[in-house]
């Protein structure tokens, strides 16, 4: 930030001048960042998902209220006993396209000050729970400490070391200041406490990486290796530590709407989910059930394959996951799916079924979203056709021509050709087994009916080859129809 006079470092508050920087890091306010209230502009400037920061400039002159959006030049000047933000105005703004002609202003205020508002970082709280995601919880957190001290909560700062090196192991983020980490000896302890030599070693070889390159890739590694079965007890109690520290705060969506519209389409979200034989509370419902005949799906997420015999026992998933609520617009992600499961009695689970820890996870996301137009008009999907859609998904029925039209869900065709290779694997076992069964009865009708001397003759002179080609081509176009329209 080019200041041209020293002294103005001197008159902002710490909180101030990083919400600056953070102005013109950003790369465009629109109009309804900026509200002008008692001849002082408030400009919102959104630090994280668990932190916004308010600019407020005091008895300040020089907007163009006209304009559609700004952009800010990264300088402020001190001209006698004002300071002057410089930045230019559009009437139609586009990230991409810049060869609309700006309009270049001045904001001249007395004085800066820096409101803030904590949210509840919700990083941990989607669908696919991995240690990315717990790892940019703790980024969240940090970040936030960054920005100020006095904004963590007592639990958040005892929990900082811990939390430090949770963030550090993101490759993209890089500390500052007295927030460098170099070492990872909380980790080192909880790794130890475990038994995990493997990721110990890999921890301290990134802890030893010096080259930028390297320790990018080390890290990522690193964190890929932690997403499985074995690590998940590890998983289970660092997340609960982190979560742990959010509590008392309110989730960014619960602020930005009134309770009466969040509230209630919660609650019919939750009727009508109940109403369909699931158990739980929202946002998490589960139902125990088998499967009737073989099933052959593809999920939209990992992992793409996967296989449920008849009569297996299933945990059948649907999960509410909150992307953007406010007084204008409600996002929803229905995120439907099953996974196989040892014993009827089994407890469910989200953590054990993004670890794959009972059985191979199949999950889809179908979206529900309402919100208000251009012209005030309100724009909805049907809830209930959306719930009966994630209900089907996770039962792993076939959706109708309409539902697959409209959601652009189950795509079986995808689904056939994924499972092409394992089609023809599986054609070919069958293949051989109806050609060795047909050759054994061959040689026990000449045994029988004594032509025992016909036996060379009979594999000589039969052609085997292609009744094996013919079989594995009818058996093969069996099974990619019973995929295609199961």
């Amino acid at each position: 930030m080019e200041i041209n006079n020293l002294i103005i470092i001197n008159k902002f508050s710490n909180e101030t001048i990083k919400a600056f920087e953070k102005l013109f890091y950003i790369q465009s306010f629109f109009k309804e960042d900026i509200e002008i209230k008692d001849n002082c502009y408030v400009i919102s400037v959104h630090i994280n998902e668990a932190l916004d920061a308010f600019l407020v400039l005091e008895n300040a002159s020089g907007l163009p209220e006209d304009a559609d959006s700004y952009t800010f030049i990264e300088k402020i000047e001190k001209q006698g006993d004002e300071y002057v933000l410089f930045g230019n105005a559009y009437d139609d703004f586009d990230f991409f396209d810049d060869s609309s002609a700006p309009t270049p202003f001045e904001i001249r205020f007395k004085n800066a000050d820096c409101k803030t508002k904590v949210y509840r970082s919700a990083r941990n709280e989607g669908f696919i729970i991995n240690w990315f995601e717990l790892c940019g919880l703790a980024f969240e957190i940090v970040d936030k400490y960054l920005f100020s001290k006095e904004l963590l909560n007592a639990e958040e700062m005892n929990n900082l070391p811990l939390i430090k090196e949770l963030a550090n192991l993101l490759s993209y983020f890089d500390y500052q200041n007295e927030s460098t980490v170099s070492e990872f000896a909380i980790l080192k302890q909880y790794l130890s406490k475990y038994g995990f030599n493997k990721a110990l070693k890999r921890l301290l070889e990134i802890e030893n990486a010096s080259n930028p390159e390297k320790l990018s890739q080390l890290k990522d590694k690193f964190i890929d290796e932690l997403n499985c079965k074995k690590y998940e007890p590890l998983f289970r109690e660092l997340l609960e530590i982190v979560s742990n520290t959010q509590n008392g705060y309110k989730k960014r969506f619960e602020c930005d709407c009134s309770d009466d519209n969040l509230f209630k389409k919660r609650n019919q979200i939750d009727s009508m989910i109940k109403a369909k034989g699931y158990e739980g509370e929202y946002p998490f419902y589960y139902k125990k059930g088998k499967a009737r005949g073989v099933k052959i799906k593809i999920g939209d997420y990992y992992p793409k394959k996967f296989f449920v015999f008849s009569n297996s026992k299933l945990m059948h998933y649907i999960y509410c996951r909150e992307n953007e609520v406010n007084n204008d617009s409600i996002y929803f992600d229905f995120c439907c799916g099953c996974e196989n499961i040892k014993n009827s009695d089994q407890k469910p689970d989200l953590i054990s079924f993004a670890f794959n820890s009972n059985g191979k996870p199949y999950n889809e996301i179908v979206n529900y979203s309402e919100y208000y137009n251009e012209d005030g008009e309100l724009i909805s999907d049907d809830l209930e056709q959306i719930i009966n859609v994630s209900c089907k998904l996770a039962k792993l029925k076939k959706l109708s021509k309409a539902e697959r039209k409209e959601y652009k869900n189950n795509y079986s065709l995808k689904t056939s050709f994924a499972m092409l290779p394992i089609g023809i694997a599986l054609s070919s076992l069958i293949s051989l087994i109806i050609l060795a069964a047909f050759m054994l009865l061959g040689v026990l009708l000449c045994l029988v009916f004594g032509l025992s001397s016909e036996i060379p003759s009979m594999v000589r002179d039969i052609p085997w080859l292609v009744i094996y080609f013919i079989s594995l081509g009818v058996i093969e176009i069996v099974f990619f129809l019973y995929s295609l329209f199961n």
